[in-house]
């Protein structure tokens, strides 16, 4: 097998093995109650109403609706709705499994991983206003632009964001 072929295997399966991981430990550990899941929801949801009230919009809310979801209203009529499965964390795991995964120093991807986290979730909060304003203004839009627009925008940020870590701290040429 050649030299490069190995090392893309090598890389695959990483990604996938903390995939996995992960996977595991949501199923085993976090599944009930889930803390870290109700805290982004819940903290997306005030953030996009608290959005909305800076921008002159009157009567907003949010709720966290047991067992796995959060809404933000206007006038008391629910406006969007975030779920547990919507909120990011998926894309934070998947984010952290190819940083890992890639051959890089271990001192660039500890500075690197909490930044992209940071720079994902509020991608994902830009994400669920504007599906908010879709909703108020144009709500035969919503659908569309909930499964493609903003789905393919989310992943594109992340795909960029893998970019510049491997143009800025990646080792190719050098890493077995």
């Amino acid at each position: 097998m050649k030299k490069e072929h190995k090392k893309l295997l090598k890389f695959l399966s990483i990604a996938l093995l903390i995939y996995l991981l992960w996977t595991v430990v949501e199923v085993l550990f976090l599944a009930d109650g889930n803390v870290i899941e109700k805290f982004l929801t819940h903290t997306e949801a005030f953030l996009v109403a608290n959005f909305f009230s800076l921008l002159g919009y009157t009567q907003m809310s949010y709720h966290y609706l047991p067992p796995d979801a959060s809404i933000v209203m206007m006038d008391a009529k629910k406006i969007v709705g975030i779920s547990d499965s919507c909120n990011g964390l998926v894309l934070f795991v998947t984010f952290i499994g190819f940083i890992i995964a890639f051959p890089a120093s271990v001192r660039s991807k500890l500075r690197y991983i909490p930044i992209g986290i940071l720079l994902i979730y509020i991608a994902n909060v830009i994400r669920i206003f504007f599906l908010a304003m879709i909703y108020i203004y144009y709500p035969h839009y919503l659908n569309f632009n909930h499964h493609y627009t903003f789905t393919l925008w989310v992943y594109f940020d992340i795909f960029m964001l893998w970019m510049y870590f491997v143009k800025k701290y990646g080792r190719l040429q050098n890493a077995d």
